[in-house]
């Protein structure tokens, strides 16, 4: 089941990032429900399409995979979250096979933590994880690496692409992990004991009831960010307040900070710092360098 505002909203506002996982039915015949989600430009959970089958197995996930394919078509530079789960990996290769795949950095955290019990290897992950520069990694991981090799090599059998943020080949911007079903999960944990019907009734009513409030509040809105992104702004406008800016030229600056320099294009939109080109957000550098240039171009003018 997917709800046609749904696909609607995903092909025109929505970042082209999907996490899917599977959870438990409760009633009589103990299904499973698949669901595919997203997040929408409010950082807000946005269901895309739910399915219900007998158990997490290879045909079940190529079932739900491939209809959820079928209803939105070919989609460039998909990015597709997941866990570890065989029949997931598999279906999703076949189904999507050029989409980018990554999985759930919190599920890869927790199988660290089971497998290795280091509290220091468990630290090192999280921040090689979500570092965005290269080198930073580099640092990170062969830290852990001398500790415990052991780890490293689990890690680097993943696929470092697959969950490192510096490493990505795609557009994962800041979504790290499958969070959003399992947010969804607990939004629905007493709907999960109802029968099929009434199960489904009880998401489309759900997804009627945030549409509207969503509409709402986003047309009642005074500005064209939404809260989310303003508020996230705001936040790195008043770390850029305090960084220094050398112009290079008329679209490029030095930012430094505290001994550490990064250089923005604000034509290409990207710092090295990796934020901005990572998260396709403007970085406190970017954000400097923007207002510094601006604040030129209105004293020559």
């Amino acid at each position: 089941m997917s709800i046609g505002a749904s696909l609607v909203g995903f092909h025109t506002s929505i970042r082209s990032v999907i996490a899917v996982d599977g959870t438990f039915l409760k009633a009589k015949y103990l299904r499973t429900l698949f669901i595919a989600t997203c997040k929408d430009d409010n950082n807000q959970i946005y269901p895309l399409a739910f399915g219900i089958g007998d158990s997490e197995n290879d045909a079940s996930w190529e079932w739900f995979l491939q209809k959820l394919h079928d209803a939105l078509g070919h989609i460039d530079d998909l990015f597709v979250i997941l866990d570890r789960h065989g029949s997931i990996e598999k279906a999703v290769h076949k189904v999507f096979p050029h989409a980018r795949h990554g999985v759930c950095t919190y599920h890869v955290g927790q199988n660290l933590k089971t497998k290795f019990k280091n509290p220091a290897i468990h630290k090192l992950f999280h921040d090689a994880t979500h570092a965005y520069r290269v080198s930073e990694f580099n640092f990170i991981f062969g830290q852990l690496e001398m500790i415990d090799p052991r780890a490293s090599r689990y890690l680097m059998d993943i696929g470092v692409d697959r969950w490192a943020r510096s490493y990505s080949t795609g557009k994962r911007y800041n979504i790290m992990t499958t969070g959003i079903v399992e947010s969804l999960n607990v939004v629905l944990k007493n709907a999960r004991d109802l029968p099929v019907l009434q199960l489904v009734e009880e998401l489309r009513n759900l997804l009627q009831k945030w549409f509207v409030t969503r509409q709402q509040q986003a047309m009642s809105m005074s500005i064209e960010l939404t809260m989310w992104a303003d508020g996230e702004l705001h936040s790195r406008y008043n770390m850029s307040t305090t960084y220094l800016v050398e112009p290079i030229n008329s679209k490029e600056c030095n930012v430094n900070y505290a001994g550490i320099s990064a250089q923005v294009n604000l034509d290409t939109r990207s710092c090295t710092c990796r934020q901005f080109d990572l998260d396709h957000i403007p970085c406190a550098h970017a954000i400097a360098a923007y207002f510094d240039l601006i604040s030129v171009k209105f004293v020559h003018s």
